[in-house]
């Protein structure tokens, strides 16, 4: 891709983005199972959404990245009616590249071909207009374990070149530096440089918080990929093939 076309595809992106955590908030708050409210209904404009949280036996609200990636899909198809970028998108998409290590050991990809391997899945990945892989993404829900994020994380490294990657994630709510902290720590791996770019979002913000709300977090952890000072979005497209070069 050309650089105006990553970054306008880098806007609309990070606009579905936004508009999928304001639907996730909206149906969180709103649309739970067996707590309807009589007078609400699915929401309108870039809330709107028909998504419903579902409960457990124990009556618990089930909190998953399922709910994160439809949310998004909802977001997307909108801004197709808006946008001229005629984009598509496929889920559980098999990866181009074989890897090993994500059940046990350490994942990597096979670069050997007397090494046994196997594709992976993308979660979701975004097409262009002549359905060639422009955007991948990975989505996950409530701090997973380490090795949870570093085989999605080596993924969109191995295959994120010339691409956009997002590694998208919904918490219930965050402890302070606690959690900011293990996630920043889990966020790092194999993104060293912060070409995959990371979004997070509370669903009841920060546990301490007298009064709870849905909070994007994503700010709590762009820091530690951008140097202070420096145009965000040039340093990003640095990192790409043909980027455009800080000076």
């Amino acid at each position: 891709m050309s650089e105006k076309e990553i970054l306008y595809l880098k806007e609309i992106i990070d606009k579905v983005v936004e508009d999928a955590f304001k639907r996730i908030n909206y149906a969180y708050q709103h649309h739970r199972e067996k707590e309807k409210n009589e007078d609400v209904g699915p929401g309108e404009g870039e809330i709107a959404t028909r998504l419903i949280f579902p409960k457990y036996a124990n009556n618990g609200i089930r909190i998953s990245e399922q709910e994160l990636r439809f949310a998004f899909v909802e977001a997307f198809n909108a801004s197709q009616d808006v946008e001229d970028a005629n984009l598509f998108y496929s889920v559980e998409t098999p990866t181009e590249k074989q890897y090993t290590g994500f059940t046990k050991g350490k994942p990597m990809a096979v670069k050997d071909s007397d090494m046994d391997g196997r594709s992976g899945e993308f979660d979701l990945v975004i097409f262009n207009d002549k359905h060639e892989r422009v955007c991948l993404i990975e989505f996950k829900a409530n701090n997973a374990g380490k090795s949870e994020h570093e085989k999605d994380l080596l993924k969109l490294k191995e295959e994120g070149n010339g691409r956009l990657c997002y590694f998208i994630e919904v918490l219930r709510s965050y402890s302070g530096t606690n959690t900011i902290g293990s996630l920043k720590n889990k966020f790092r791996l194999n993104n060293e440089e912060g070409k995959t770019i990371i979004r997070c979002f509370a669903l009841e913000g920060e546990s301490r918080a007298k009064e709870q709300k849905g909070e994007d977090i994503s700010k709590l952890f762009m820091k530690q990929f951008i140097r202070s000072g420096c145009d965000k979005d040039l340093i990003f497209m640095n990192l790409y093939e043909g980027g455009l070069k800080k000076t």
